[in-house]
């Protein structure tokens, strides 16, 4: 009889002592873990986002419920806002016991990638491929401060709805570094931009001016505008104007140089000839544009028909034949001549 007293009073002081799960206690292990799957979502610092396709775009997601991975028929996804840039949502339940999460992700347009930045007459050209969705595009500039040695912020420098754009607020010997972003409402809001493509590096160096070319035998002398700001030049010559044939580069280091003699040359050719600077940077050497054309050709005086446009050597005997009206005389060389719109006489061949 005391034994069974015994177990009853152990049996009670048990009971006692167990907690039963309360409601409360119930809901805070009840507990839903959502999160995007990494192989379709990129992130940019802590911001999911996919890009841009002119679709709806469904990233997958990672359920657990409770701690264990739920099956993709365990649970429903409800996308809102996921077609074009901007911010979406995805609402994921749990079929289960209706717990509902909801997760947000940005859609942005595609990196511009720029295809060429080159020196111009004007500044720094800088050109890209297009970029689908995109109503715009914003230019970040940044440039490299010899003071501190290395490279001032990004700032955005401008917007345009082309694809090319130059940038004239730029300094002889300075680098320059350019990146592009589409955007796809306001270029103001820096919710609505794009992904940023490669960058962009040059130094920005003005255009030389071939002054003169002499004729010599068998040579000639190239003469330009001289600039301390650039590492040297090339000096290139060809026997055609679009510098496909016979093409000679010369390189000059001294910046201080503003002339260069070509030997070697076969008389009785015209040969055409340009210059431009070039600045050799942290190792890489980066180039101008190629100055103004000019040839070795020798001045000679002809006579024009201004009605034909035909020119003669002086002792033609068709120039007795032109209206004074329509006689005039010219002193330069044969090739501008013709670049200007004349032919040559079938008689006297000038």
């Amino acid at each position: 009889m005391k034994k069974a007293l015994s177990v009853l009073l152990l049996i009670l002081l048990v009971s006692a002592v167990i907690v039963h799960p309360t409601t409360a206690d119930a809901a805070a292990t009840d507990t839903v873990s959502v999160s995007f799957d990494p192989a379709y979502v990129k992130y940019k610092g802590t911001t999911p986002y996919v890009v841009y396709t002119g679709s709806s775009l469904t990233p997958p997601v990672i359920v657990s419920y409770n701690g264990r991975l739920l099956n993709a028929s365990e649970y429903t996804l409800s996308y809102r806002n996921n077609t074009y840039p901007g911010n979406a949502l995805v609402d994921v339940t749990v079929k289960e016991t209706g717990k509902k999460k909801t997760l947000w992700f940005k859609i942005y347009l595609p990196p511009t990638a720029s295809t060429s930045v080159e020196n111009t007459d004007n500044g720094i050209q800088i050109k890209w491929s297009s970029v689908k969705g995109a109503r715009g595009y914003v230019i970040y500039r940044r440039a490299w401060s010899s003071a501190t040695n290395g490279w001032t912020d990004f700032l955005r420098w401008n917007n345009t709805t082309s694809t090319s754009w130059t940038d004239t607020k730029v300094y002889a010997g300075t680098r320059y570094q350019y990146g592009i972003k589409a955007y796809y409402d306001d270029p103001m809001d820096n919710y609505n931009l794009g992904l940023v493509g490669p960058l962009k590096t040059t130094v920005r160096i003005t255009t030389r001016e071939l002054i003169s070319v002499t004729p010599g035998s068998k040579k000639l002398t190239a003469k330009w505008s001289a600039s301390s700001h650039f590492t040297g030049y090339q000096l290139q010559t060809a026997t055609d104007s679009a510098f496909t044939k016979n093409v000679n580069t010369v390189t000059i280091s001294d910046p201080k140089t503003d002339q260069k003699t070509i030997t070697g040359l076969n008389d009785n050719t015209i040969y055409y000839v340009r210059v431009r600077s070039y600045h050799v940077f942290e190792g890489t050497k980066y180039y101008g544009k190629w100055s103004n054309v000019k040839t070795n050709e020798k001045t000679k005086v002809y006579i024009l028909n201004t009605s034909t446009h035909k020119f003669h050597n002086p002792s033609c005997k068709d120039v007795k034949r032109i209206a004074d009206k329509n006689k005039a005389t010219y002193e330069g060389t044969r090739s501008a001549l013709i670049d200007s719109g004349y032919s040559p006489c079938g008689h006297c061949k000038p």
